[in-house]
């Protein structure tokens, strides 16, 4: 008798990509929902809610989406070295539903001032959220890039497709998690993102085989990496060493100012934070030096030195989720055609636009590819920081004119659509750049250095936030939108130098 055999399902595909493409899009797309619910009412929970100013709403915020970018750093070590990359999406899914629950338990409360004096809950929510993402993050992009072969013209149009995953989430999560809260109870809101988390571990746990092994073992244990397992010679470790030490003063002078300042242990923890992300850029840059060939180094110094520039970027785009939060809530008349809505839904518009038009732009990719006439990556994202310039100078005189009142909603929309634009034109090829550039050994460790761009402009983008109501609008708009108009323009100006690294990669 003739054994039955059964087609291997990593090898399907649909509409001419892997099946395992729509199984990372629908398990990002939940998780999406759960981080865009929670952070499109985490400013207005903070200041609505818990009562508090402006000023410490804005740090928070702007250290919890900085740290969420931080830890995908070191979840994409972890992997790389001991997990895997799908052991680590798993962990990452279910801690994250963990903090959503602990927000969800700390709004219960139907009185904001008891709840913003026990902040336990609250603090033990945001660690959650934050370690989980750490896990899930850099592992799901890098195992987009896994799925296709290296020179696969189709890589671009698959993460064109996985940011579309994201996008939906985020589109519906203000909707639903934004409404619950402004609408019904503020813990609901939590509590629907922590169940639409959930659903994200069920869609990846029980459709994983579309994946093949993938991501199964980790990259350090994959035989074709055992080059890398030296160990470290005792010029290394003294590098190394230095920069630990650099690090260790350093916060600890950021620590103790932060207390010195307000008595509070969590004010002086958030003080050295951000001085040790700085020390971990520069520890990973040298232990990548130390262990990357010269090649291999040009083409990580390409990945480093875009991350820079688009901190400007994100700094500017997050501000979605402080100032013009901020805007919408205060500022503009939220209504159309007589149906009012709550603030929190402007979160959606961005996934809207995004969803209408990366169809668009994927084709747009492929027609000028066809004719040579694709530009760099480089020069993508000099475009979106461009087109994200222009927003800003676009709702300038909405600014202007919400001092005399509030403001129609059109002046969000457009420039949400242009931000969207810009999005398009840097953020999915950014990530498919890494995949392409990143020595496979060091995959997922390196799509979390690109993550730390984000983490440092969510920091910035807080930071603006908070003093909105001392500058005011329009000078922070405009402010905005020169920084980013002086970084396209330099950024074109190295691109010819970036390419010459980049080794022939487009």
């Amino acid at each position: 008798m003739t054994a039955t055999t059964y087609p291997d399902p990593s090898k399907r595909e649909f509409l001419g990509h892997p099946i395992g493409i729509y199984v990372l899009f629908f398990t990002e797309m939940w998780e999406r929902f759960s981080y865009y619910g929670m952070r499109a009412i985490l400013i207005l929970y903070l200041t609505n809610f818990l009562m508090k100013d402006d000023k410490w709403a804005g740090g928070v915020y702007g250290d919890y989406t900085g740290l969420v970018y931080l830890t995908p750093l070191i979840g994409g070590f972890l992997s790389d070295r001991y997990l895997g990359l799908q052991r680590a999406i798993l962990l990452g899914c279910l801690t994250m539903a963990a903090g959503q629950f602990c927000l969800a338990l700390h709004g219960y409360s139907n009185d904001g001032l008891q709840a913003a004096g026990h902040l336990g809950l609250f603090w033990a929510g945001l660690i959650l959220l934050i370690v989980g993402n750490g896990f899930f993050k850099p592992n799901i992009s890098t195992l987009v890039g896994q799925l296709y072969e290296p020179g696969d013209p189709r890589r671009d149009g698959g993460f064109t497709i996985f940011y579309m995953g994201v996008n939906v989430g985020a589109f519906a999560s203000p909707l639903v998690c934004g409404y619950l809260a402004q609408e019904v109870a503020w813990w609901m809101g939590f509590a629907s993102a922590g169940v639409g988390m959930l659903i994200g571990w069920v869609t990846f746990f029980f459709f994983r085989r579309y994946l093949g092994g993938r991501g199964v073992v980790a990259a350090a244990k994959d035989e074709s990496a055992k080059v890398d397992q030296a160990p470290m010679s005792g010029a290394e470790k003294g590098r190394i060493g230095f920069v630990v030490g650099l690090a260790v003063l350093t916060a600890a002078w950021f620590g103790y100012r932060g207390y010195a300042a307000t008595g509070s242990a969590v004010d002086a923890i958030r003080g050295l934070l951000w001085p040790v992300i700085f020390f971990i850029c520069i520890g990973m840059y040298v232990f990548l030096k130390g262990r990357c060939s010269k090649e291999e180094m040009n083409r990580v110094n390409v990945i480093f030195v875009l991350a820079l520039f688009v901190i400007s970027f994100w700094s500017a785009f997050e501000q979605a989720g402080s100032s013009l939060t901020l805007f919408a809530d205060r500022d503009t008349s939220n209504s159309i055609l007589g149906f009012e809505f709550p603030s929190s839904w402007y979160q959606s518009v961005n996934p809207i636009f995004i969803v209408s038009l990366a169809p668009i732009f994927a084709s747009l990719w492929t027609w000028l590819a066809r004719r040579k006439l694709e530009p760099s990556t480089p020069h993508k994202m000099a475009m979106g920081i461009g087109l994200n310039a222009l927003a800003f100078f676009y709702i300038l005189p909405g600014a202007m004119l919400a001092v005399s009142g509030k403001v129609s909603p059109q002046w969000l929309i457009v420039l949400y659509f242009l931000q969207t634009c810009g999005e398009l034109c840097l953020s999915p090829v950014g990530l498919s750049m890494v995949t392409k550039l990143a020595p496979a050994r060091y995959g997922a460790m390196l799509m979390g250095v690109w993550y730390l761009a984000n983490a440092w402009a969510n920091k910035l983008a807080g930071v603006g936030g908070s003093y909105v109501e001392q500058i005011g609008p329009s000078t922070m708009y405009a402010g905005i939108g020169i920084t980013l108009a002086v970084v396209a323009g330099i950024l074109l100006l190295v691109v010819p130098w970036l390419r010459r690294q980049m080794g022939g990669i487009h």
